[in-house]
């Protein structure tokens, strides 16, 4: 039977990733002759309904398209398909149907060329280019200026998230499988490592962070830590002989090396959802225990883990008073779905507040990093009151 219009965008579709093949490699496609069946079903009225489709819907009817070309015999009359093409870039890219998404996926080929040594990016390129051209613009801005980082910062020996750079905090991690996949291309990427440690990065969950008060020392199975900040191993940490008064554990390191700390005071950090590793942990039940993460669903979520391990443990401007006070860094963020539960009314009012008022059909989020040392003092004070 003769190709039909349907047809057509499907072999448009289905040329779609070796034409942004093409865009890479700069190799021409068009004009393309699209292999048609010219035998007919015999029946006139069913064949003359298929071309008048075709025709329709061609270049030679509208302005864009495909254009379609034909043969009428001289004693029938009958006319016959015998040729359609598709002339120019710009008609393949209207039957795609994706004219944004082709221009935001040469912006982002001319961005990775711009920062990149081209000859050793494009083979990257060209593997990867549908996941190039399903990412968005924010999301290739954020790879480009990470992975350019880690290109010339190599064993930066940093926690992945004080990296001092504009994308999100997360986004390393999120995307650490596809960042360390590119960084392939530009340095050694040792596999016997973890995966934080081949990219040059300290691995956020194999040892504990702790900063301590002023003028304070612990001691655990023979070894002293004082004050400043000591990376701890879970045996020693289980082991840790001093009570102190007052504990903060806290998601993100960057709070974690600005935290307010008084005399006796101690701020724990590990990172977001590895506190489970803080389970039977004999001294977090001798003093009194909080907890303070990004105001967002999953900031929630693990406080609400925590106190699955610490019953009695606080949240620290995790409530609706701390929200009121940074709306203006309200950004979007990412949808946990499940039940969060062990709120206080305080902390649900700003929990419904985050997932009530959503920024692209995503709940928002407050990052930790945002609150300010001044203000974690003032609440530490109102609390002591």
């Amino acid at each position: 039977m003769m190709i039909s219009y349907q047809e057509i965008l499907n072999k448009v579709k289905n040329k779609e990733s070796l034409y942004l093949k093409a865009i890479i490699t700069g190799e021409l496609m068009f004009p393309w002759n699209i292999a048609i069946n010219k035998k007919e079903t015999g029946n006139l009225d069913i064949d003359n309904k298929i071309y008048s489709t075709l025709y329709s819907n061609s270049k030679n009817a509208k302005v864009t398209g495909y254009r379609v070309e034909s043969k009428t015999t001289k004693i029938t009359q009958v006319t016959k398909l015998s040729k359609i093409i598709i002339e120019e870039e710009y008609d393949f890219i209207y039957l795609l149907n994706k004219k944004k998404e082709v221009e935001i996926f040469k912006d982002s080929i001319n961005k990775f060329r711009d920062n990149f040594n081209k000859d050793i990016l494009d083979e990257y390129l060209i593997i990867n280019r549908k996941q190039i051209f399903n990412s968005s613009v924010i999301f290739i801005d954020n790879f480009i200026e990470v992975t350019k980082y880690l290109i010339e910062n190599q064993n930066d020996k940093k926690y992945p998230r004080e990296l001092d750079l504009k994308a999100d905090t997360k986004f390393l991690s999120r995307n650490l499988q596809r960042i360390t996949t590119f960084l392939k291309y530009f340095r050694n990427i040792d596999s016997n490592l973890g995966k934080y440690e081949r990219i040059g990065l300290i691995n956020p969950y194999s040892t504990v962070s702790l900063r301590l008060g002023n003028n304070f020392n612990v001691s655990a199975n023979g070894n002293c830590f004082s004050s400043g900040i000591s990376y701890v191993d879970l045996e020693d940490l289980k082991s840790f002989e001093n009570t102190f008064e007052k504990i903060f554990v806290l998601e993100n390191r960057t709070t974690f090396l600005k935290f307010p700390l008084q005399d006796n005071y101690l701020a724990i950090y590990m990172g977001g959802f590895a506190i489970n590793i803080l389970k039977d942990i004999p001294f977090l039940l001798q003093s009194e225990l909080f907890y303070f993460g990004d105001l967002d669903e999953h900031g929630f979520e693990i406080l609400s883990m925590f106190r699955e391990l610490y019953p009695n443990a606080k949240s620290l401007c995790m409530d609706i008073e701390t929200l009121n006070k940074y709306k203006d860094y309200i950004i979007e963020g990412k949808e946990f779905k499940g039940e969060i539960r062990n709120l206080t009314a305080s902390e649900q009012m700003a929990l419904d507040y985050l997932t009530s008022n959503r920024i692209d059909e995503n709940s928002s989020r407050i990052e930790q990093e945002k609150i300010s040392t001044e203000y974690l003092t003032f609440k530490i004070n109102k609390m002591l009151k």
